[in-house]
């Protein structure tokens, strides 16, 4: 399964500065989203994993796309070049303003692939690792913690739920070693607001 949500950006004066018109003018909107193919990483996993990739991006006066990038990914392993190549190939109504197609920029939007059906025996594996990182976080080895969390992503992660998990469990070891960016950075993976867990996933 695939998801997607659009955040829109803003239209910039030419020497990059925001408009001061730009809440008198649309946004662009959604006219085609080609669906990108699995990312040939999670195929490598063996079909068994989750993983989001958050692109930047402009809309052009002309409704294409340009200047498409992957700002993140989760797992922080994912190749992102099928969701780059999907993206640079949708289209948009324009922006206008008063009436004239404009550029429009710092639009971003997440792609999820996901929809996995994990087996028993990978959650146990999971929650085996995941246990074995808070028992070194209470010993306040955080260095081996933090070894031991990149550890299960790379090898045990398999779920979006397992996933920001782990990212939180991150954000504390980070904080323990005194890295509040690198903190901050996982707790906004973990909180990610493109991403929706169905009500089974959540209980």
């Amino acid at each position: 399964m695939y998801g997607y949500a659009e955040q829109f950006g803003q239209k910039l004066t030419p020497d990059g500065r925001r408009s001061v018109q730009a809440d008198r003018i649309l946004p662009p909107q959604p006219v085609e989203l080609v669906t990108p193919e699995e990312l040939a990483s999670l195929r490598e996993a063996g079909g068994a994993r989750d993983g989001w990739v958050k692109l930047r991006y402009s809309v052009q006066g002309d409704g294409r796309t340009a200047d498409v990038r992957a700002i993140d990914t989760m797992p922080q392993w994912l190749d992102a070049s099928s969701a780059v190549e999907a993206a640079q190939a949708w289209t948009f109504e324009s922006a206008i303003d008063e009436g004239v197609p404009v550029d429009w920029h710092y639009n971003e939007a997440l792609i999820v692939f996901s929809g996995t059906e994990a087996l028993h025996e990978h959650w146990t594996l999971f929650a085996e690792a995941y246990e074995g990182v808070a028992e070194l976080i209470a010993a306040g080895q955080y260095v081996e913690a933090k070894a031991l969390n990149e550890q299960m992503q790379r090898e045990s992660m398999g779920t979006l739920e397992e996933i920001g998990l782990a990212q939180i469990q991150l954000a504390a070891i980070e904080h323990a070693l005194g890295d509040t960016h690198a903190a901050l950075a996982a707790i906004r993976r973990a909180t990610e607001p493109g991403i929706e867990f169905s009500e089974n996933e959540t209980q």
